[in-house]
C-alpha cells in the first residue's frame, strides 16, 4: 500500500491482478491492472507513489518494475534480474529501490526512474552490508535506504532487525532484534520535497481610474516556486482575485488553468485578470484594494495561503 501527494491510497489486490485507488476517506476512485505480461499485472508485490505522483509496482510474475501514473495508465516497464521481488521505494530524484528474494540473489537493487541499472547491495549473511529475505523498503528526506527482513527459522543471521544504509549502499546502522519484519512505512512527504508557490507581485492597469470611462481595467501577477521540488500544477488550478479580503463573498473573477504544466523551482511565471463592469460594477469613487490568490485545489502543496496573496490598489475617481 502506498499514498500520492493528496493522500490517496493505492492498494494491491493480488487475487485479481489488480490495484484499487481510495480517497482517504476510503471513497473508491479507480483501478487498473489484469491478468498478463506487458503492462498487465502477473503477481504484484510491492507498491509505491513517487514523488511526482507516478505509480510503481514491483512484480515478480514478469520480473518488472512497472510505472503508472496516478490514473492507472501505463507509463513504461523494465526488468530485473530476479522473479522474487517485494518491496519498493522511491527517492526525491525518482530512483527505484527494489528488494528482490531469490536464493542467493538476495539484494537490494537501484534503478533510475527510466529503468536504468545503477547499483545493488547485500547478500545471503549476518554482516551489516548483508541481507536475508529483505522485504520492506522505505526512504527519509536524506535519502537513506531502510530495509527489513522476513523470517529465518535459525541461522547466524537470525534476528537481523532494521538495517540503514546511504543511497549507494552504504551501510549507516541497524537496530532491533527480530526476524520477522515484513514492512517499514515512511510517508510520502518523508522523502518528497515540497513545492511552494507563492505571488510575489500584482499591479494594475491603469491604478488610478475615471468612473465615467470604466470599461476594462487589467490586473498583471506574478506566481513563483519558492520551494525545492516541482510544482505540477494541475489542469483545473485556479487563480482567484477578491475585493478587499479573501472571502467567498468577495471573488472578483477567477482563471482556471486548461492544461497542466510544471513551475520549477525559483520559477516565475506570469497570468492576468480582465475586470469590466459586467464582472465588477463600480458605481462610487473610491479605493479599491484587490488581492490574488493561488489556489492549488491540493495538486501542489503550499506553505500557507496568506504566503500566496498579493495586494494591488484601484482608485477610482469622479
Amino acid at each position: 500500500m502506498s499514498a500520492d501527494s493528496l493522500d490517496n491510497v493505492y492498494v494491491i489486490d493480488e487475487q485479481h491482478y489488480r490495484i484499487q485507488k481510495f480517497d482517504s476517506n476510503g471513497n473508491f476512485i479507480l483501478q487498473f491492472g489484469t491478468n498478463g505480461q506487458g503492462n498487465w499485472l502477473a503477481s504484484p508485490q510491492g507498491i509505491n507513489v513517487d514523488c511526482f505522483d507516478n505509480v510503481y509496482l514491483a512484480d515478480g510474475g514478469v520480473a518488472q518494475i512497472q510505472k503508472f501514473d496516478s490514473g492507472g495508465n501505463y507509463i513504461s516497464g523494465f526488468a530485473t534480474n530476479s522473479a522474487h521481488l517485494e518491496g519498493i521505494n522511491t527517492d526525491s530524484s525518482g530512483n527505484v529501490y527494489v528488494a528482490t528474494n531469490d536464493l542467493g540473489v538476495q539484494f537490494v537493487q537501484k534503478f533510475d526512474s527510466n529503468g536504468t541499472f545503477l547499483t545493488q547491495w547485500g547478500a545471503q549473511g549476518a554482516s551489516n552490508w548483508q541481507s536475508v529475505f529483505p522485504r520492506g523498503i522505505a526512504i527519509d528526506s536524506s535519502n537513506n535506504v531502510y530495509v527489513t527482513h522476513g523470517f529465518v527459522f535459525s541461522g547466524p543471521w537470525n534476528n537481523i532487525g532494521v538495517q540503514k544504509f546511504d543511497s549507494n549502499g552504504n551501510f549507516i546502522l541497524k537496530w532491533g532484534n527480530f526476524n520477522s519484519g515484513i514492512a517499514v512505512s515512511d510517508s510520502f512527504f518523508s522523502r518528497c520535497p515540497r513545492p511552494d508557490l507563492t505571488i510575489p507581485s500584482i499591479w494594475v492597469t491603469p491604478s488610478t481610474l475615471k468612473l465615467s470611462n470604466y470599461s476594462t481595467v487589467s490586473f498583471a501577477a506574478t506566481i513563483k516556486n519558492i520551494g525545492t521540488a516541482v510544482a505540477n500544477i494541475s489542469a483545473g488550478t485556479t487563480f482567484t482575485l477578491y475585493k478587499n479580503s479573501v472571502a467567498p463573498g468577495n471573488v472578483v473573477t477567477t482563471i482556471t488553468t486548461a492544461v497542466p504544466y510544471p513551475i520549477g523551482p525559483g520559477t516565475t511565471i506570469g497570468y492576468s485578470f480582465i475586470i469590466n463592469p459586467t464582472n465588477f460594477p463600480i458605481t462610487t469613487p473610491g479605493t479599491y484594494d484587490f488581492i490574488a490568490v493561488a489556489d492549488d485545489n491540493n495538486q501542489v502543496l503550499e506553505t500557507d495561503e496568506t504566503n500566496n496573496t498579493f495586494k494591488a490598489t484601484l482608485t477610482v475617481v469622479p
